[in-house]
């Protein structure tokens, strides 16, 4: 009975008209705004970023066009998949807001500071800036995997009962950095000592869920592996070895797509508990 009415009130959840309103927004309209654009007459020539001379038209649409059929069908499908996991682990931790304001800044704010990433980290390789072009959602696709990290955490802190997802999400975007670098051929000590530092984090994560292992079949601990592997597979193919040049964006859009929402959080949170302070201290 218990079983059933677990069931029941879920797909209630499922079919509630907020959920539906963020599937057309965050999900649909995306999909469908990037097809127009795609199908539009030179639109990537239009909004190609070209770092040696970039514009705000190409700096927030170069984020929106695409060169080909598959590059379009694999960012798609790259952030269906991974921002529908991400979106799913924080509904369950009734935190679906984080997903719609993270969304919006990776639309408005993301590609600027990706743009200057870009520069900053080839400011002494000109040869390299006066080539450099780009377009395509991945971008925001990169950003969104920065954010599951955020969104694991949070449904692993849900788990627990305890704790802030500082930690956890800091061990799992490790995993990320240390990929890209890997690939690059870039590893150095430091890499190496933040590498051993997340996986550290990714152990005393898992010794923490001991308690909550009462089955195998646990559908939390099910959801968390489950999310955690669409993770590793959003983080390989971001940063693969085959396309090194392709990962300088897909990391700047990683790593603003972490540090935004989770500042967003830590700001969030600092003024609730000093609010609550506020409110409690006698007058």
């Amino acid at each position: 009975m218990t079983n059933n009415q677990s069931n029941e009130e879920q797909n209630q959840r499922y079919n509630e008209p907020e959920l539906r309103r963020d599937f057309f927004l965050l999900f649909l309209v995306p999909t469908v705004v990037l097809t127009i654009i795609y199908l539009h007459p030179q639109s990537e020539q239009i909004l190609e970023y070209k770092a040696r001379n970039p514009t705000i038209l190409s700096i927030l649409g170069s984020n929106l066009a695409h060169r080909t059929n598959g590059h379009i069908i694999g960012n798609l499908m790259g952030y269906w998949l991974l921002g529908g996991t991400a979106y799913l682990l924080l509904r369950e931790a009734d935190s679906t807001r984080i997903y719609r304001y993270a969304f919006v800044a990776y639309l408005l704010v993301l590609p600027f500071f990706a743009s200057e990433t870009i520069l900053f980290m080839f400011a002494d390789r000109p040869e390299i800036v006066a080539k450099y072009e780009s377009v395509g959602f991945s971008l925001t696709v990169g950003a969104i995997t920065g954010l599951l990290a955020v969104a694991i955490a949070k449904y692993y802190v849900e788990i627990i009962d305890d704790g802030f997802p500082w930690i956890p999400s800091l061990g799992l975007f490790v995993l990320g950095f240390s990929l890209a670098f890997y690939n690059l051929n870039a590893v150095s000590n430091t890499t190496l000592f933040f590498t051993v530092i997340g996986l550290a984090i990714l152990l005393y994560m898992a010794y923490r869920l001991r308690n909550s292992f009462e089955t195998y079949a646990n559908q939390r601990i099910v959801r968390l592996v489950g999310a955690i592997a669409v993770f590793v597979f959003g983080l390989l193919s971001l940063f693969p070895a085959s396309a090194p040049t392709g990962i300088y964006a897909h990391m700047a859009g990683y790593v603003w797509g972490y540090f935004l929402p989770l500042g967003g959080i830590f700001v969030t949170t600092v003024y609730q508990v000093v609010h609550a302070r506020l409110m409690s201290s006698p007058s």
